[in-house]
């Protein structure tokens, strides 16, 4: 399937539950695809790495962050305070 019909045919929504909750060994083939919808879930995957209890997802949303954010915003965060993100493992 091409991967810009994905956010046409509707499948973002479930591909985003697939990343959280399939096989870990789905998730860079899931980043791969939801990459065209990037903008548009940046948020969401920022919000479940702040907030999610659960580590899994918190980990697979750092992932798909880790391929959608340019570097520069990336790194912004942890340059001003190298320990937030340590310490938002750690909660």
């Amino acid at each position: 399937m091409d991967k810009s019909r994905i956010v046409a045919v509707g499948l973002v929504t479930p591909l985003v539950e697939e990343l959280f909750t399939g096989k870990v060994t789905y998730v860079l083939p899931i980043r791969q695809l939801l990459r065209p919808s990037a903008d548009t879930l940046t948020d969401q995957l920022r919000n479940v790495l702040r907030n999610d209890k659960d580590p899994q997802r918190r980990f697979r949303a750092a992932l798909a962050l880790a391929d959608y954010l340019p570097q520069s915003e990336s790194s912004s965060s942890t340059e001003e305070d190298p320990q937030s993100e340590s310490r938002a493992w750690t909660e």
